[in-house]
């Protein structure tokens, strides 16, 4: 099933040709992936979301994404900003 799915999407371009694997995750919590815009550093993106989201989360730096760990009834709060 995985390998027909990949050349589907093969089919679509360079960038929706990839895999994502979870495992059950919690129930509790929401993760937010982030991506850096072109030209704009990971630090500045980083620093704005901690001033703009003032309650608690967990945050952490993967390359050109910011990985946000929310409680589920607070990630509004980063989906809006």
């Amino acid at each position: 099933m995985l390998s027909r799915m990949l050349v589907t999407m093969s089919a679509r371009g360079p960038d929706s040709a990839g895999v994502a694997m979870y495992g059950a995750g919690d129930d509790d919590k929401v993760k937010l992936t982030l991506r850096v815009a072109d030209g704009t550093s990971v630090d500045n993106l980083r620093s704005e979301l901690l001033a703009a989201v003032t309650s608690a989360f967990d945050i952490s730096v993967r390359s050109n994404h910011v990985v946000v760990v929310r409680f589920a009834p607070d990630a509004a709060m980063v989906i809006q900003w």
